[in-house]
């Protein structure tokens, strides 16, 4: 039992590795930018990503690195945007938002700290959601949204 749990581990840290290393090439970076990209995500404010002693660190290369993934982050954003209009052009911006989080399988807080909400905001919005989709209260919000995708 012991050597499976430890396999199972073994090839959950190989995928996880190898995961590092798609995104890595994708992106020609490298680990220390990733990081340094992470760092900035993590950032709860916004102006931490200006902040001159942190940006000092970065060479100008990652810095070209981190911009460039975060203009394609926007793009993708904005496609994906642009698709949840299309599907339910009944909802607001701010309900757009939480749909598409929602798709992508975040919970609640996710969602909140992803937009700068506040979990009962977020559980407000959901709500609006599921009454102008005509949908019950135990419906999986997140499963019917991927069905209207699939139509």
């Amino acid at each position: 039992m012991a050597n499976k749990l430890l396999h199972e581990q073994q090839m959950e840290l190989n995928d996880y590795a190898s995961t590092i290393n798609q995104v890595l090439n994708m992106f020609s970076m490298r680990k220390n930018e990733l990081l340094a990209l992470l760092k900035l995500v993590k950032a709860q404010d916004t102006t931490a990503v200006y902040d001159k002693e942190m940006m000092a660190q970065l060479d100008k290369k990652t810095l070209h690195n981190i911009i460039k993934v975060a203009n394609q982050i926007e793009h993708m954003q904005a496609c994906q945007r642009k698709d949840m209009h299309e599907r339910f052009p009944m909802l607001s911006p701010t309900e757009l938002d939480v749909c598409r989080l929602v798709e992508q399988g975040l919970a609640i807080n996710d969602i909140s700290k992803a937009l700068g909400k506040s979990a009962s905001n977020v559980s407000t919005v959901r709500g609006k959601i599921r009454k102008k989709l005509g949908l019950a209260q135990d419906d999986d919000l997140r499963r019917a949204l991927l069905n209207y995708k699939n139509v």
